[in-house]
């Protein structure tokens, strides 16, 4: 058996810890441009709003790791990969259900600590929720010259965007 389960634990605890300090972080400084956009005026709060905004809300990492996750070799492709011929092979089934799993698992390393890092008043859930909507309807930005590839990724990208609704 896997003797080393228990530093793997660990370890991810420590991961998952460092990133909420992350996104709090980034919360903090968020916070900090926004009051300063305010009290400079209406000019300044418009800039921050249409361009500051972006960069500093943690919330907008999410189409980014949307889109890695398209482009992973291990990303299962979504219901459409059940229309392959190997779609009855056990094998192949239990490949599916895995890589489904460490997606979820990937997903959830991104979204605990944005949601976690508001505490009781989590109110960007709806917010996550409609950004996945949106991503889900747009092609991986920068696709390969290959046909096969870029419906691969499409087809990844629609199962990250349904699995990232999942969790």
């Amino acid at each position: 058996s896997n003797g080393n389960a228990a530093n793997i634990g660990k370890r991810s605890h420590t991961i998952k810890m460092n990133a909420l300090a992350c996104v709090n972080a980034m919360r903090r400084q968020f916070e900090v441009e926004s009051e300063q956009a305010r009290a400079n005026g209406p000019a300044a709060e418009a800039h921050f709003e249409r361009s500051m905004k972006v960069r500093l809300m943690p919330e907008y990492v999410v189409p980014y790791v949307f889109h890695l996750l398209s482009f992973r070799r291990e990303t299962p492709y979504g219901q459409s990969s059940t229309n392959n011929e190997d779609a009855d092979d056990e094998d192949y089934i239990e490949m599916n259900e895995n890589q489904e799993r460490i997606l979820k698992k990937r997903l959830r390393w991104i979204f605990d600590p944005l949601v976690q890092s508001l505490g009781e008043t989590a109110d960007n859930i709806s917010f996550l929720m409609r950004m996945s909507s949106t991503v889900s309807r747009f092609a991986p930005v920068g696709l390969a010259a290959s046909v096969a590839n870029d419906e691969k990724a499409i087809l990844r990208l629609k199962a990250v965007c349904e699995a990232s609704r999942a969790v």
